[in-house]
C-alpha cells in the first residue's frame, strides 16, 4: 500500500466548518523560525510583540508592542492564518469608517540576515530579566539600580536560568583558538550570602564556583575572569552557568560577557566601558543573528463619502525611541522603516501623512521591522510581495512531520498540522542540541512532564533523534541522589523520566540505546525506592507511609509555596507508573531477575498506595466514588486530578473496568462545561483546555471511546482563531483572565496525540486500530490515514476508505513482539475484528444491514 503524504499545505484552503465558540478572550501566536533565538509574536489586534520580559507582570509583558491602528478609535474584527502550516497572520480591524487590513509575517532564507550569525551565541535557554534593577527587585537594589543604569548598564539586565537549568554560550574561533573570556555578575536578589551559588565553566579553564554576594557584595558588579581554549578542536569554546546542586536558589544568572582576543584590560577599565574588548554582550539582550519582520497595513474607505485617512502604529516600549531620517530607532535592537513618510513617532505612537481616501479605495503601508542590525531594504509593495512569496514557499518545503495523521474533518486536520508547525517554533537549541519547549515566553524552557509528553510525540512522529537528543537534555538534570527536581519537591520527576526514557527506546526499538542509559535509570529508581523511606512516607503512623513523602502537586494545587505541605498521591501516581515502566523495561532488555526486582518494588508500592486510598476515599455530590488528590485538606475533588489521569494512561496501573477509575472517571466527567473538565487546574472556575486530552486518553483506555472524541472536540472548540491554546480559561461570558504562555505547546501535542491514539493505540501485547473514530467520519471517499506511525511493536501506515458503502482497510508495517492487531469498526458495523499481527491486511468491511 503506498501511503501518500497528508495534505499538502497551500494558501487557500478548502472553505472550513471550524468555528471556536469557547475560544479565549486574547490570543497570540509566533512568527518565528524553528529554532529561532529571536521568538516574534503576533497578539490578537495585529500587534507585533518583541522582546518578552520575564520580570514583568504576567505571560503579555513584552518590552516592545507595535499596534497597527488610525486616528478614530479601532476594534476588532477578526484575525486568521493563511494555512495551518505557513504562519502569515492576518488581522482585520474597524476603525470607524475604515476597515484595516494587518497582514504580518517573518522573512525566511534566502536572506542575507541568515548569513550573518554572531560569534558569542546563547545556546542553552533564552530566559532573561530585562530589568533585573526594576521594582520587582527587593530593597537593597533600589539605590544599586539608579547607579547601574548610570554607571555600569550592562548589570542592569541577566540571562536567567531557571530551575536549575544552565545559562550556555558558544564562541565561534578558529579551530584550537584561545581567548579571555570576563564574565560580569551582580546580585540583584538576595542580601545574604550563601542563598545563590553558581557553578561556572569554560572550555578550557578550570571549573569555578562563586557565590557573587559574598565575592562581590549584594547588588554589587563583579568580574571572573577565565582563560579559555577549544579543546576538542570543532571551533566553539563552550562556557555554562549553572546553580549549584546545594544552591537554596536553583535560578542562575549572568550579567555580561567580554571576549578579548588581542590583550586584555583592567577590571576598573572594563567597568568604565573602556576595556575595547572583541566583543561584549548585555546578557539581558538576545545575541541573535540579523532578522525582519514585514507588516503589511492596508486601510479602505468603507463610507459613501471621501474622507481624511491618517494611519498610525501605536506603540508600546520600554527601550528609548529615536527617530531618523531612514526610519525610528526603538532601543538597541529594533530599527522600523516604512515605505511612507513617517512625520512623527515617540514611545507612544508612530505618525504617517494625513490623506483624503475616496469611497471604497485602499491605502497602503508596507512596514518593515529590521531585528539586531538587519541592514536596510528596499520597503515598498514589491519587495513585500517578493518576500511574501519567499515565505510562504519557504514553509511549503519545511521538513516538519505533517504527513503522518490525515482524517477527514477539517478543523481537526488544521489544528493538528497548526499543532506541528507550533511545537517546532517553539524549539530552541540547548548547547547545539534541538530542545522542544513548551512555549516561546513565560514557559520557554525544560519542564520535566511537559517534555516528556512532546518527546513522546516526536518519537512516534519519526523524529527519533530530534527526541533523543531531548531526552540526553533533560537526563543532564539527573542529581547525586539520582532524582530530578526541576521543581522543588517535584519527586514525581523522576518517575517521569523514566517513563520518558523507556517509552523513547520501545518507540524507536532500540534496547541498545536503553542499556547505554540504564545506569542513570538505576539510580533514578533506586531514589524512588529511598523516598518510600524519607520522611513521613517512614513514619507508620502518618498517611503517606511507604508512598512519597509531601511534595508539590501542580496543575491545580501546590504545597510548596507555603513551606508546610499536605500528604498527597499526585507524587506517588507518577513514582508507581515509572516503577512499573522501568520493570518491564528491564525484561524487554534482557535482565528477568532486575525485572522481578522492581516488579516486587512496584507491587509493594501498590499495595501501600491501595492501603491508603481504602481510607481517603469519598463520595461527590452527585454520589461517585473518588479519592481525593489530598490526603488532609479541602479542594474540590476533581481539583489537581491530572496525575490520576496519567496513572490510568499511559501509566497503566489500573485495568480497563476498574470500579475506581469508573468512578473517578465519572466524577469528572460530572463537573463538565463547555465539554470540559471545570475548574481542575490552576485557574479558581476556569478551564485547563488540553486537560481534555488526559481524561480522554483515560476514557479511551476504558473502552469509552465516543467519550474520547467527544473531548477532542470539545478540546478543538478552545483553541483560538489562528488555530493554537492558552493554558487555562475562563468559560465564555465569565470572566477575561487567563494563565499560562500561548501557543502551549503540550496542548499541541496532546491534540495530535489524541488524534492518533484515536487512530492507533497499544493495548499491551496487542495493536489496536481505529478504536476512536465517530461515525460521521465514515462518508464515501473520505479517508483516514496514519503514515509511518511509532509503535512499540514496530512502524505501522493505516489506510481507512468508504467506497461504494464498504469500508476498506488497509495496514502495513512490520510488527514484533505483539500476539494480534485489533480492527474496530464497531462505529462503522457494530463490529471488531481481531487478526494475527503479520502484515500487510487487506480488509473490506461491508456496512451493517
Amino acid at each position: 500500500m503506498n501511503v501518500p503524504p497528508v495534505c499538502p499545505a497551500t494558501e487557500n484552503p478548502p472553505e472550513s466548518s471550524v468555528q471556536f465558540p469557547f475560544s479565549p478572550p486574547w490570543w497570540q501566536s509566533c512568527l518565528s523560525l524553528p529554532d529561532e533565538i529571536d521568538k516574534i509574536l503576533v497578539g490578537k489586534e495585529g500587534s507585533i510583540l518583541l522582546d518578552f520580559e520575564r520580570a514583568g507582570k504576567g505571560h503579555r509583558s513584552f518590552r516592545t508592542v507595535i499596534q497597527p491602528d488610525a486616528a478614530e478609535s479601532t476594534g476588532f474584527a477578526e484575525q486568521e492564518v493563511v494555512d495551518p502550516r505557513i504562519p502569515i497572520v492576518r488581522t482585520t480591524l474597524q476603525t470607524g469608517p475604515f476597515r484595516i487590513q494587518a497582514e504580518s509575517f517573518c522573512s525566511t532564507p534566502p536572506d542575507a540576515g541568515f548569513d550573518r550569525a554572531p560569534r558569542l551565541v546563547r545556546t542553552g535557554g533564552e530566559e532573561v530579566f530585562s530589568g533585573w534593577d526594576g521594582p520587582k527587585i527587593p530593597r537593597i537594589r533600589r539605590n544599586f539600580a539608579a547607579q547601574c543604569i548610570t554607571e555600569y548598564p550592562e548589570f542592569s539586565h541577566v540571562a536567567w536560568g531557571a530551575g536549575g537549568q544552565p545559562i550556555i554560550y558558544t564562541w565561534n574561533t578558529e579551530p584550537g583558538g584561545s581567548c579571555e573570556i570576563v564574565l560580569g555578575f551582580a546580585e540583584g536578589e538576595h542580601e545574604a550570602t550563601g542563598r545563590r551559588i553558581l557553578d561556572i565553566e569554560v572550555e578550557g579553564s578550570a571549573a569555578r564556583r562563586v557565590d557573587p554576594a559574598a565575592a562581590f557584595g549584594s547588588g554589587r558588579p563583579g568580574l571572573l575572569r577565565f582563560l579559555a581554549r577549544d579543546i576538542d578542536g570543532d571551533g566553539l569554546i563552550r562556557l555554562s552557568v549553572r546553580a549549584a546542586s546545594d544552591s537554596a536558589d536553583q535560578n542562575a544568572f549572568l550579567s555580561a560577557i567580554w571576549i578579548f582576543e588581542n590583550g586584555s584590560a583592567s577590571d576598573e577599565a572594563i567597568l568604565r566601558g573602556e576595556g575595547n574588548p572583541s566583543e561584549f554582550l548585555d546578557c539581558g539582550g538576545i545575541a541573535s543573528p540579523p532578522r525582519h519582520v514585514f507588516l503589511s497595513l492596508e486601510y479602505t474607505n468603507t463610507s459613501s463619502s471621501a474622507l481624511p485617512c491618517t494611519p498610525q502604529l501605536r506603540l508600546r516600549t520600554l527601550e528609548r525611541v529615536v527617530q531618523k531620517t531612514d526610519g525610528v530607532l526603538i532601543g538597541g535592537r529594533t530599527r522600523l522603516e516604512a515605505s511612507e513618510e513617517i512625520v512623527a513617532a515617540d514611545r507612544s505612537i508612530v505618525c504617517f501623512p494625513n490623506a483624503l481616501l475616496e469611497p471604497g479605495a485602499t491605502r497602503t503601508i508596507i512596514v518593515s521591522i529590521n531585528r539586531h542590525g538587519y541592514s536596510s531594504a528596499p520597503t515598498n509593495a514589491s519587495e513585500y510581495a517578493r518576500r511574501r512569496a519567499a515565505a510562504v514557499h519557504w514553509w511549503q518545503s519545511a521538513p516538519l512531520p505533517y504527513d503522518h495523521v490525515q482524517v477527514p474533518d477539517e478543523r481537526i486536520q488544521r489544528l493538528i498540522d497548526s499543532s506541528v508547525r507550533n511545537i517546532y517554533q517553539a524549539r530552541d537549541l540547548q548547547n547545539g542540541l534541538p530542545a522542544f519547549h513548551v512555549g516561546p515566553t513565560c514557559y520557554r524552557q525544560l519542564w520535566i512532564v511537559d517534555g516528556a509528553f512532546l518527546l513522546e510525540l516526536v518519537t512516534m512522529l519519526g523524529r527519533k533523534d530530534e527526541a533523543r537528543a531531548g531526552i540526553e537534555y533533560m537526563l543532564g538534570f539527573q542529581q547525586e541522589d539520582g532524582g530530578f527536581q526541576l521543581k522543588r519537591r517535584y519527586w514525581k520527576e523522576a518517575g517521569i523520566v523514566i517513563w520518558a526514557v523507556t517509552r523513547h527506546a520501545r518507540l524507536s526499538q532500540d534496547p541498545e540505546w536503553l542499556k547505554a542509559q540504564w545506569p542513570r535509570l538505576q539510580r533514578a529508581a533506586a531514589f524512588i525506592r529511598d523516598l518510600r523511606s524519607r520522611e513521613g512516607a517512614g513514619d507508620p503512623n502518618a498517611p503517606e507511609f511507604e508512598l512519597a513523602p509531601w511534595g508539590d502537586c501542580d496543575g491545580g494545587f501546590s504545597n510548596v509555596e507555603e513551606g508546610e505541605g499536605f500528604p498527597e498521591f499526585s507524587n506517588s501516581y507518577w513514582l508507581m507508573s515509572g516503577l512499573k515502566a522501568f520493570a518491564d523495561a528491564a525484561e524487554w532488555i534482557g535482565n528477568p531477575e532486575e525485572a522481578g526486582i522492581w516488579r516486587e518494588e512496584y507491587a509493594s508500592f501498590r499495595r501501600s498506595f491501595d492501603r491508603t486510598a481504602m481510607t481517603h476515599f469519598r463520595t461527590d455530590p452527585h454520589g461517585n466514588r473518588y479519592l481525593p488528590i489530598l490526603m488532609r485538606g479541602e479542594i474540590p475533588p476533581q481539583k489537581a486530578q491530572w496525575p490520576f489521569c496519567h496513572a490510568v494512561y499511559p501509566g497503566g496501573l489500573f485495568e480497563p473496568g476498574d470500579p475506581f477509575v469508573t468512578g473517578m472517571l465519572a466524577m469528572l466527567e460530572s463537573v463538565e462545561r463547555e465539554g470540559l473538565t471545570f475548574d481542575t487546574g490552576w485557574m479558581p472556575g476556569g478551564l485547563w483546555t488540553y486537560f481534555a486530552s488526559f481524561l480522554a486518553h483515560a476514557q479511551l483506555w476504558n473502552g469509552k471511546p465516543a467519550d474520547a472524541f467527544a473531548a477532542l472536540e470539545a478540546f478543538a472548540d478552545h483553541a483560538s482563531p489562528v488555530l493554537v491554546w492558552r493554558e487555562e480559561q475562563k468559560p465564555a461570558g465569565e470572566g477575561l483572565e487567563e494563565v499560562g504562555d500561548m501557543p502551549h505547546n503540550w496542548a499541541s501535542a496532546e491534540f495530535i496525540r489524541l488524534a492518533l491514539h484515536l487512530l492507533v493505540l497499544e493495548r499491551g501485547d496487542e495493536l489496536h486500530l481505529l478504536e476512536g473514530v465517530p461515525p460521521h467520519w465514515w462518508v464515501n471517499g473520505k479517508e483516514i490515514r496514519a503514515r509511518e506511525i511509532a509503535t512499540i511493536f514496530g512502524n505501522v501506515s493505516l489506510a481507512a476508505t468508504v467506497r461504494d458503502d464498504v469500508l476498506h482497510v488497509e495496514v502495513i508495517g512490520r510488527l514484533s513482539h505483539c500476539s494480534g492487531v485489533v480492527v474496530h469498526s464497531k462505529s462503522w458495523n457494530g463490529q471488531s475484528k481481531r487478526l494475527p499481527s503479520s502484515l500487510p491486511i487487506s480488509l473490506e468491511i461491508p456496512k451493517a444491514g
